[in-house]
């Protein structure tokens, strides 16, 4: 069990100076051997408590979940003439269609604004390259509680 104030006092020691460097954690260079060593700790840890088996990579990634609004039309729609397929759930899949348009043509293959967003889709057929599901569990969304539908 985490103790909430030994985590917070290591966070407030650390701000000042991280592990005798001499530098506050905010002013370590991400290029530094410490920065390194945070990084691979995290990992090693992440790995553990997620049981991330080696064949898998863990990213490290800036931006929070909007930023892979972009990213993932960026890196799989641009340059080629293929159109990004959306499953509209709720709020967050609304916002995630609004970067690929950028991209490309985007096609919204299934819609529940007519019902509020109570459910999603149990089935549907599609003969599709790229098919992008948003669930973020915040706000006005629905989501799969179990397997996604057959594709």
């Amino acid at each position: 069990m985490i103790d909430p104030p030994r985590v917070i006092e290591e966070a407030r020691r650390d701000l000042l100076e991280y592990e005798n460097t001499g530098l506050s954690i905010l002013e370590i260079s991400h290029r530094s051997q410490t920065f390194r060593g945070i990084v691979d700790q995290t990992e090693k840890k992440l790995r553990e408590l997620m049981n991330i088996p080696d064949n898998y990579h863990v990213l490290f990634l800036q931006g929070g979940e909007s930023l892979q609004f972009s990213m993932i039309p960026i890196n799989f729609l641009r340059g080629r003439n293929r159109p990004a397929n959306y499953i509209l759930t709720g709020y967050w899949s609304k916002k995630a269609i609004e970067d690929p348009r950028r991209e490309g043509q985007v096609n919204i293959i299934w819609d529940g604004r007519d019902e509020g967003f109570t459910r999603v889709p149990k089935q549907f057929g599609l003969q599709s390259i790229t098919i992008i599901v948003t669930t973020i569990l915040k706000r006005q969304q629905s989501w799969w509680l179990n397997d996604l539908p057959r594709i």
